[in-house]
């Protein structure tokens, strides 16, 4: 008994995949790998506030400890960074060398002493929108560091400066979290947050 053709081609046509189905499979993978690569992308994000969070608030305790014996950090309105550095009080994940780095791409973290020398900026530059707006809030909340009296953002270009420190005025005084997160506004911004000395 002899197979007709017809019934030969038949065989091989549900062997293999048709070139939709293909496509369709592919699809679908995309699809889940897109998935994946958006929520890691998230979660990477996301551990990177929670270590500049960190990293802020362990240089504001470094600052104050180095100066503790001193009544104002001088000179004033300058970059202590390197005094920081040099005395080994940096976060050992941001560098050991005047720029610290940052955990933001192509960013940078820095100390200026302000402007009457009562107090610091600790500002870290590269942040996107979202990651700024973040950062601020978890900062800026309702369990801040009692001496922080600033909380904001200006274009990574812009220059520092160090601001007077309103003594005595605490940050729910001077400036709302809700505010400081409107000061975000630029493709890469450079967050400022300013501590008093003691």
């Amino acid at each position: 008994m002899t197979t007709s053709p017809h019934l030969t081609q038949q065989k091989h046509r549900k062997k293999g995949f048709t070139l939709t189905e293909i496509a369709i499979v592919l699809g679908i993978m995309g699809l889940i790998l897109g998935a994946i690569w958006t929520a890691a992308a998230a979660v990477y994000n996301n551990q990177r506030v929670a270590h500049a969070n960190t990293a802020v608030l362990q240089l504001a305790q470094a600052t104050r400890t180095l100066y503790s014996s001193s009544a104002t950090i001088t000179p004033a309105s300058s970059d202590i960074t390197a005094t920081l550095t040099n005395a080994g009080s940096t976060p050992s994940d941001l560098g050991t060398t005047d720029p610290l780095t940052g955990p933001f791409p192509n960013g940078q973290t820095a100390v200026i002493s302000d402007t009457d020398g009562n107090g610091f900026l600790v500002e870290m530059s590269g942040l996107d929108k979202a990651n700024c707006t973040a950062l601020i809030s978890a900062l800026a909340g309702s369990s801040r560091d009692p001496g922080l009296f600033k909380a904001s953002a200006v274009a990574s270009a812009t220059p520092s400066t160090g601001d007077a420190v309103a003594t005595g005025t605490p940050l729910a005084a001077a400036v709302s979290p809700a505010t400081a997160v409107t000061t975000c506004n630029n493709t890469t911004n450079k967050v400022q947050f300013g501590f008093t000395l003691k």
